[in-house]
């Protein structure tokens, strides 16, 4: 019986997988500290409001699909065209850093 031995290995990222990590990372806080916006009894003024929340999230699923980040000199992400939430602000800063 031969025995087999796992090597470890190591791969390295390249910035654009970095970037797309950090993309994920920061849409799916956004989608995490939206999800109170799309539940069947918040109280949006109009339906209208509510499908816009729905469209929001849909658009914010799918940059990973539709972008293609960077990475800045400081490691921030960069080439990214956030989706507008329906209160007017777009990026991770309009809801991600929101106490709630």
């Amino acid at each position: 019986m031969t025995e087999i031995q796992n090597e470890e290995i190591v791969t390295e990222l390249t910035n654009e997988e970095i970037a797309m990590e950090l993309l994920r990372d920061q849409r799916n806080v956004i989608l995490k500290r939206s999800d109170i916006y799309v539940l069947p009894d918040f109280p949006h003024s109009s339906e209208e409001v509510r499908q816009n929340w729905i469209t929001y999230r849909n658009n914010l699923r799918q940059l990973t699909t539709t972008q293609t980040p960077g990475l800045g000199e400081n490691g921030e992400l960069i080439n990214i065209t956030w989706p507008i939430d329906p209160n007017g602000n777009n990026g991770p800063e309009s809801i991600m850093f929101q106490v709630q």
